[in-house]
């Protein structure tokens, strides 16, 4: 058997003309930036995986954590149901799953406020204002 072996300066197909350095390089550099280009790409692409499953994963603690507290102290105020649920709404929006669903609906069937005293303070205020 014999190898084929092309050199440096070999007959193009085009009219017999030696093929110059210039020429190499074009036809072998574009297959490699082709192929830099998409390994780059791929390798953003799971960094960017890996960045969205991260902040999935701390906002699920977060919204773990405040509904915890908000469960064991018996009430959230609005602040603190707005808050719970703008980062519910960014969790969903990155794939969260439904456990955190269920939390949601039992966090706004809390009471709204302290019951009693912030209540009585708050009704006593107006009823003094409107004498």
């Amino acid at each position: 058997m014999h190898k084929r072996t092309v050199p440096l300066c070999c007959p193009c197909a085009e009219g017999g003309e030696n093929m110059t350095l210039y020429n190499w390089l074009t036809l072998l550099g574009v297959p490699g930036m082709l192929t830099a280009l998409i390994t780059f790409i791929r390798l953003q692409v799971k960094q960017n995986r890996a960045v969205r499953e991260g902040l999935e994963a701390i906002l699920r603690d977060r919204l773990l954590q405040a509904y915890r507290y908000y469960e064991e102290r018996g009430w959230a105020d609005s602040d603190d149901r707005q808050n719970w649920e703008n980062m519910y709404i960014q969790y969903h929006a990155l794939g969260g799953n439904g456990i955190i669903e269920d939390l949601r609906r039992k966090l706004f069937e809390l009471p709204i406020r302290k019951p009693g005293i912030i209540e009585g303070k708050h009704e006593r205020r107006q009823s003094a204002r409107n004498c």
